[in-house]
C-alpha cells in the first residue's frame, strides 16, 4: 500500500492509492494488483490506482498516467477522480478544485507547504542530506 487516506472521523476504512510503474509490471504483477484491490474493496477501502502508461487500468476508479508525468499533475488527476467518486468531503472540495486549477510550479508549492504543515518532509531535501551525510570527507 503507497499511501492510506483515514477517515477523519475513524468510522471507515479510508482510501488507498496505489502507485503502479510501468517498469516493474507484467501479467502476474497485474493480476496480484487485481486481487489485492478486489480484497481492499472487499475490505471497505475506497482505492485509487495510478497507473502509469501502458498499464490498462485495473478499475473504473484508476488514473492513468504518462511515464515521468509531473508529480503535481499526478495528484491534480487523483483529486480530480475523487472529487467525480465523491471520496472528497463537500467542506473540501473547492479548496481541492482550486489545488487541482494551480500551474505546475504553483502546484508544487502549495503541496510542500501543506506536507510542511502536517508534519512532513520534503524527500528530494532529505536524500540530498543523506547523500551528504555519506559523502567521504576530504
Amino acid at each position: 500500500m503507497d499511501m492510506l487516506f483515514r477517515d477523519q472521523d475513524g468510522t471507515q476504512p479510508g482510501i488507498v492509492v496505489e502507485f503502479d510503474g510501468a517498469w516493474w509490471h507484467d501479467r502476474e504483477k497485474n493480476r496480484v494488483d487485481e486481487r489485492k484491490t478486489d480484497a481492499l474493496i472487499d475490505a471497505g477501502f475506497g482505492v485509487i490506482r495510478i497507473r502509469e502508461s501502458p498499464l490498462p487500468p485495473v478499475t473504473a476508479a484508476d488514473v492513468l498516467v504518462p511515464k515521468n508525468q509531473a508529480a503535481h499533475l499526478t495528484s491534480a488527476a487523483v483529486l480530480t477522480k475523487m472529487l467525480e467518486l465523491d471520496w472528497i468531503p463537500h467542506d473540501q472540495r473547492d479548496r481541492i478544485t482550486q489545488y487541482c486549477a494551480l500551474g505546475a510550479e504553483q502546484g508544487m508549492a502549495e503541496a510542500a507547504k501543506m506536507i510542511h504543515r502536517r508534519g512532513g518532509y520534503d524527500l528530494a531535501t532529505s536524500a540530498a542530506n543523506i547523500r551528504a551525510r555519506q559523502a567521504p570527507s576530504s
